[in-house]
């Protein structure tokens, strides 16, 4: 649910500035660019540029959501299988790595990569966080699984 209002606010913000940004770009380039008004067929060529434009840069903002939104899932299935598992760390460290695996993932991303593309935590961050997700021997109390 979350991820599809966040998607519903992100493409309205982004409906509210290619709104802006067609409006700007077809008062300075329309007698340059042949269009006699905004709705017609020669503006689709601009309204595509200004949409890529948009999309480049709204990636970072939906990868780093769509990131944390799977960090809170692995948090979440770490909680669900301690105590089912004898050892849920361990369990859940070689799920993601088979995962890894079987998704040809690529072993380790550069930052600018995750930054840009990475819907997912990079395996070896996924790996190393089961490894090391352990509030039960810490007296804390669990995110998710009370």
């Amino acid at each position: 649910m979350i991820g599809i209002t966040a998607t519903a606010v992100g493409l309205f913000f982004g409906f509210y500035i290619l709104y802006l940004l067609s409006g700007w770009a077809f008062s300075r380039f329309h007698d340059r660019w042949h269009m006699r008004e905004l709705w017609d067929w020669a503006a689709v060529p601009m309204l595509f540029l200004i949409i890529s434009l948009i999309s480049i840069f709204a990636q970072p903002l939906g990868s780093t959501f769509s990131r944390q939104l799977e960090h809170n899932a692995d948090v979440y299935g770490l909680e669900v299988t301690h105590g089912i598992n004898a050892n849920s760390q361990e369990a859940g460290a070689h799920a993601f790595q088979v995962l890894g695996e079987l998704g040809l993932s690529y072993p380790y991303p550069s930052d600018l990569v995750v930054f840009w593309y990475a819907d997912h935590p990079p395996i070896p961050d996924r790996v190393r966080f089961a490894h090391q997700y352990d509030p039960w021997s810490k007296g804390e109390q669990p995110k998710y699984v009370k």
